[in-house]
């Protein structure tokens, strides 16, 4: 008869439900930055109705390392966010969200009489999570939408065939 330590499967065993809480927190975590995920499902009503009226889920925020085009939706999928009261919103941490919008083209020249207003980002960073919405580089620039007319000044003229 063997007298050395007798091993059981209840090492195994434990071994394999934390490996399989790993996994199941992996997948978790995963899903809750997915648009598609039905954590985030549920708070997108809310969500909607929280944000500014100069902010849409559509806007621009920037391309990922994979060169995808992120949205204001995606950005909040992404930190877990939350309406929790009307017009705030939190990230997965609690920490509340603000958004700044980048200025777009056609900003007025600056001069002494007429200085740039102060930037405010980087205090707005150090106290909330501020997701910056930019101008998309796919749009075609303002200039060229506005070269080209999309109405014709004049009809053509109107030829009768039937002579």
């Amino acid at each position: 008869m063997a007298t050395g330590p007798r091993q059981t499967n209840r090492g195994r065993t434990g071994n394999m439900a934390k490996y399989t809480s790993i996994i199941s927190g992996i997948g978790l975590a995963v899903l809750a930055g997915c648009t598609m995920s039905p954590l985030y499902q549920l708070e997108r009503p809310g969500l909607e109705r929280a944000l500014p009226s100069s902010v849409a889920m559509t806007d621009y925020v920037e391309h990922d390392w994979t060169g995808y085009k992120v949205t204001v939706e995606e950005k909040l999928a992404r930190l877990g966010a939350y309406s929790d009261a009307p017009g705030v919103i939190r990230d997965g941490t609690g920490k509340e969200i603000r958004f700044y919008r980048h200025r777009e083209l056609g900003t007025p020249p600056y001069s002494a009489s007429n200085p740039p207003p102060p930037n405010e980002l980087p205090d707005l960073k150090k106290r909330f999570n501020v997701i910056e919405i930019k101008t998309d580089p796919d749009v075609p620039a303002l200039k060229e939408a506005q070269s080209t007319p999309t109405i014709p000044s004049d009809p053509p003229p109107y030829e009768s065939r039937h002579r």
